[in-house]
């Protein structure tokens, strides 16, 4: 009786250690993205710091609202894959991803500007005395790629919201996203050529 206890016991420790190591792999996991990394590296004012946490706060939201639309598109395949599809639930299921579409583009929108106002800022002021030709001709090229695709993204959005049918919209402020994502990942990575000096 006394060894059953025992083993329910070093059971139980065994299943908190195992979460806990999981729940800290995760930590980490996210602890080690980019933009985290670049946060923590840059000497950002208190305001900076504020903004770009809550632009963690938004990504992670976002990242719910990303994973609800996944599990909808699933929905609607499943629906299309029926032999007896119904097409009023379809239309609905198409909607619901229509809306939680336009709630990702706005929240990265946020998102992107806040950091793009901050990688700019760094990447042209920092002095860059320690760098050589080849570095700075890296950094302004992957500066330029990103605001060629941040042209790109506000000219996909000015037409998005100029289109009549929301589908066409949501569609398009989705490339939109992807386009700004893009230029972010530019920035980032000059930043983390300008970080490692």
């Amino acid at each position: 009786m006394l060894i059953k206890k025992m083993k329910i016991v070093l059971f139980a420790i065994f299943t908190i250690f195992l979460n806990q190591l999981i729940f800290a792999q995760k930590v980490e996991s996210a602890d080690k993205s980019d933009a985290y990394l670049i946060y923590k590296k840059l000497p950002l004012d208190e305001n900076e710091k504020m903004m770009f946490e809550e632009s963690f706060d938004l990504e992670k939201e976002s990242e719910i609202w990303i994973n609800s639309r996944q599990k909808l598109r699933i929905k609607v395949k499943e629906i299309i894959d029926s032999p007896k599809s119904n097409t009023a639930q379809l239309e609905n299921l198409k909607e619901d991803i229509n809306e939680k579409s336009y709630d990702i583009d706005e929240y990265y929108e946020i998102i992107n500007e806040t950091r793009k106002k901050i990688y700019l800022k760094y990447l042209k002021q920092k002095k860059r005395n320690k760098l050589k030709n080849e570095q700075e001709n890296e950094i302004n090229k992957l500066i330029e790629q990103a605001e060629t695709f941040f042209y790109r993204t506000e000219e996909i959005r000015k037409r998005a919201y100029k289109l009549d049918d929301f589908n066409q919209t949501c569609q398009a402020l989705n490339n939109a996203v992807d386009f700004e994502n893009m230029g972010i990942k530019k920035l980032e990575k000059a930043l983390k050529i300008l970080l490692s000096l």
